[in-house]
C-alpha cells in the first residue's frame, strides 16, 4: 500500500470523502483510497488520489462513512472452544437451576479425579 504525494498509478476505482482507519503508525487516518480489482493500492487525501487515478476512473463518494481493514480469520475461537470442551458447561440454558450446575461441575470432578481441579464456565 502506498500513501503520501508520490503516488503515480492508475486505479480501477477511487473512494473519497471518508474516514479510513489504515491502522499504520506513519499515516493511521485518511480521507479517500484507490483500489485496483479486490485490493487497496493507495491511501492519502482525496487530492493526491485524485491526481493518481486515471480521469475515468469511477469514483464513490463514502459521505464520511468508516472504513477499517476487514479480517480474514474466520473468528470462531477455535482455541477457546477447545478449552471449554475440558471444563464443566454451567450456562443457562442447557442448566436450568443450581443443581444442574452443581451436577455438571460434579461429574467433571469424578472424570478428573480427586485433587485435580474442575474449572467452569458461563455460570450466570
Amino acid at each position: 500500500m502506498k500513501t503520501g504525494d508520490n503516488l503515480n498509478i492508475m486505479e480501477d476505482k477511487l473512494y473519497i470523502n471518508g474516514n479510513i482507519l489504515t491502522m499504520t503508525s506513519e499515516s493511521p487516518v485518511a480521507s479517500g483510497f484507490a483500489v485496483t480489482g479486490n485490493r487497496f493500492r493507495a491511501v492519502g487525501t482525496k487530492d493526491v488520489l485524485r491526481r493518481a487515478t486515471a480521469p475515468q476512473s469511477p469514483i464513490v463518494d463514502l459521505g464520511g462513512r468508516t472504513v477499517i481493514p476487514g479480517f480474514i480469520e474466520t473468528h470462531c475461537h477455535l482455541s477457546l472452544y477447545a478449552i471449554t470442551q475440558l471444563q464443566a458447561d454451567c450456562r443457562t440454558p442447557p442448566n436450568q437451576s443450581i443443581q444442574d450446575v452443581l451436577e455438571r461441575i460434579s461429574n467433571k470432578a469424578a472424570a478428573y479425579g480427586r485433587g485435580n481441579w474442575v474449572r467452569g464456565w458461563g455460570f450466570d
